[in-house]
């Protein structure tokens, strides 16, 4: 069966050395259950410039449309790079880019001259999976 999509709640978390593979995941996995105990699927880490970074366990990737049309846009954050993330890039070639990106409550995240429309997470368990809400927004 396919997965639902997830609701992720936004957590500040900075990891320790983000771009290293290591089995210290307390606190990223201590979070999650955090969210998941205040009703949400899991958690959304934002650093401590506000800007979108990625989950416990996987990146996430966000479908920005602008004037010149559709593109995925990764955050340009300190994160562990992920295998699933990485095999999209490629596959996408010129239509990905990375950009830091500002989490903004009120209404969707503008990535340069483009606004997000929709958001995917990547782990090499599970696959793609699509994102259906980021806090309260839909």
């Amino acid at each position: 069966a396919t997965p639902a999509p997830l609701r992720l709640r936004t957590v500040r978390c900075v990891r320790e050395l983000p771009g290293i593979k290591h089995t210290a995941l307390l606190g990223a996995l201590h979070r999650r259950r955090e969210a998941r105990r205040a009703g949400w699927d899991d958690a959304l880490f934002i650093d401590d410039a506000g800007l979108i970074a990625e989950g416990p366990t996987w990146n996430i990737g966000l479908c920005v449309v602008g004037p010149d049309g559709a593109r995925v846009v990764w955050p340009r954050a300190a994160v562990l790079p992920g295998v699933t993330a990485a095999l999209l890039r490629e596959r996408c070639g010129a239509g990905v880019e990375h950009a830091r990106v500002p989490v903004r409550r009120a209404a969707l995240p503008e990535v340069g001259d483009g606004v997000v429309r929709a958001a995917f997470v990547t782990n090499a368990a599970v696959g793609v999976r699509p994102v259906a809400a980021v806090d309260d927004l839909e």
